[in-house]
């Protein structure tokens, strides 16, 4: 019983005040399937979120996402007295223990479950449509998106398989991806995925049809696909801020093909590495001619073979992150691919011996201005500040600028959602460093 209420006492200590609040029925569907730590991280983040978002009034229900089983409801009731989340976690004690006692119980893949984070998402959304049927409603789904139901192996999705747009003309009795004849299954509803990692990513091709998949599913019957991510900071400020969602140009490819599984995959499997070295022919960003050419408007909006590097001064170690549009994932070292570049190490001109210089490449064709650079002071100890260069190298010419960070100890990483998020250093271990101040411009004025 002791044990309880220290567990049930940290959660309160981990809750600040509250402003926020939002409209419509809330949800929250949870995997059996994972980590039991990593799954106490996750209900952890849940009931944070739950208690400081709650407006009065208001309440989230909460359900396991595989089993299709209620595990509660949070709620907070309409009376002054409970504008704290300290009081509103008091409030709903039995479904917070709960919550702890579902993440404590549960349990990495076996041979029957093959994914980490396994969610039904078909039954799940059905089973709180049939709850909220008709209503404005926001559902989070912490799983992946891999679909791998024991009772139907002849449908899974392991294994890089994605379903042909042939099950949304089918019903339920030939797939479990059926949607006809429910074309407004989901109104009002705006589901957004969590995932918890990106393990279930084979390569970009794969990403993207997984995703177009969901999006598909969702927007077929009558729902909105929000969130499609691993970072839920920024998946709870979308699903907070009702934030609107990126059209799509997806459309459907029928053509009266049967039913089908489709593996994406490379070309080419090859063992993934975990670093992608700069190929030997080319010449490494920090060994080239910095130019002082001016360049145009045009140039700059429509920049190609962009490569950002950093290099710094110092036994310590700075990490770069870059997002080339408010609408894309961010680079870093913790997600290294996405549909529009890719982060790696570049060995060629380190001074160090078992790290390389922090280096993002872009492999389309992106504008400079909406460039988001930020770099951060991860670990080590310093007597002063540290200074060091980064570059940008696009069009055939690399251009440099010097920065300086304040802070004289890493932080590893703390802040970085805000960051990313507001375009604002949190702390003295961020630096958010303007491209349009690195390049030269013709006629700036």
């Amino acid at each position: 019983m002791r044990k309880r209420s220290l567990v049930f006492g940290l959660i309160v200590w981990m809750v600040f005040v509250s402003s926020n609040g939002f409209a419509g029925n809330c949800a929250v569907g949870l995997s059996p399937y994972q980590n039991p730590d990593a799954a106490k991280i996750q209900v952890q983040k849940v009931i944070r979120f739950m208690a400081e978002s709650l407006g009065p009034g208001e309440s989230c229900y909460v359900f396991d996402a595989f089993n299709l089983s209620t595990l509660g409801t949070f709620s907070v009731p309409d009376k002054k007295s409970f504008s704290h989340p300290k009081a509103r976690l008091a409030m709903n004690k039995k479904l917070v223990v709960g919550l702890l006692k579902f993440a404590k119980k549960a349990t990495r893949p076996d041979g029957k479950v093959s994914v980490s984070g396994a969610v039904l998402l078909p039954k799940a959304l059905r089973f709180v449509s049939g709850r909220y049927s008709g209503k404005e409603t926001s559902v989070i789904i912490l799983g992946s998106p891999i679909f791998d139901d024991p009772k139907d192996p002849g449908f899974t999705m392991a294994d890089g398989r994605v379903p042909n747009d042939t099950h949304f003309t089918k019903n339920l009795g030939e797939t479990p991806f059926g949607v006809a004849g429910q074309d407004q299954a989901l109104a009002q509803f705006r589901v957004h995925l969590g995932f918890p990692d990106r393990s279930w990513v084979r390569d970009t091709t794969h990403e993207f049809y997984v995703k177009r998949f969901w999006t598909l599913f969702i927007e077929n019957q009558g729902g909105q696909l929000g969130a499609f991510t691993d970072d839920l900071p920024t998946l709870f400020d979308n699903f907070m801020a009702n934030s609107q969602v990126q059209v799509n140009d997806y459309q459907l490819e029928v053509g009266g093909e049967e039913l089908k599984m489709v593996l994406r995959q490379p070309p080419e499997v090859q063992e993934e590495k975990t670093e992608i070295p700069v190929a030997k022919e080319e010449v490494s960003i920090y060994d080239r001619l910095v130019s002082t050419q001016p360049v145009s408007i045009s140039q700059i909006e429509k920049a190609s073979d962009v490569m950002i590097g950093v290099s710094w001064k110092c036994r310590c170690d700075l990490d770069v992150y870059a997002r080339p549009s408010p609408d894309s994932e961010t680079l870093y070292f913790g997600h290294k691919r996405s549909k529009e570049g890719r982060y790696f190490k570049d060995f060629m001109n380190s001074p160090r011996n078992t790290n390389g210089f922090e280096t993002i490449a872009f492999d389309i064709p992106i504008n400079l201005k909406d460039l988001l650079l930020v770099v951060n002071l991860y670990s080590g100890s310093i007597s002063s500040s540290v200074e060091g260069e980064i570059r940008i190298a696009f069009n055939g010419k690399t251009y440099a600028n010097s920065f300086k960070i304040q802070a004289r100890q890493g932080n590893s990483g703390h802040g970085r959602h805000n960051t990313i998020r507001k375009r604002k250093a949190a702390n003295a271990n961020w630096t958010v460093i303007d491209p349009m101040k690195i390049v030269t411009l013709i006629n700036p004025l």
